[in-house]
């Protein structure tokens, strides 16, 4: 609960560096290691409602103080993480991304 915890952002980011890498955990150690998911989180203090720029990898946490709300953005690098067959004309199958980005929100503590 954010409401007199003046630990509440440290608290956060805590816990979203222990429960992404269970989350993760179907991933091989070497691909985890690969988008590196053991990096600490890191914690804004923002409201803003557009995601974190596309420049930004990594975890990013924006705690609203305001509305009690939390947001979580994973953004990693795939390149080299999934094996892929390279096709002359075809190009490299099957087409990935760039990057791969998920996003949660939660509100939390009393509205």
């Amino acid at each position: 609960n954010p409401v007199g915890n003046e630990n509440f952002n440290s608290d956060v980011a805590t816990q979203v560096s222990t429960r992404l890498p269970q989350a993760l955990a179907w991933l091989s150690t070497s691909q985890r290691s690969h988008l590196g998911i053991n990096s600490p989180a890191v914690v804004e203090a923002s409201c803003s409602t557009q995601p974190p720029s596309e420049e930004q990898i990594g975890t990013v946490v924006r705690v609203c103080d305001a509305t009690n709300v939390v947001t979580v953005t994973a953004r990693f690098r795939i390149d080299g993480l999934f094996p892929k067959l390279s096709f002359p004309l075809l190009g490299s199958l099957p087409p990935m991304p760039t990057t791969l980005v998920g996003s949660g929100t939660a509100l939390v503590g009393e509205a």
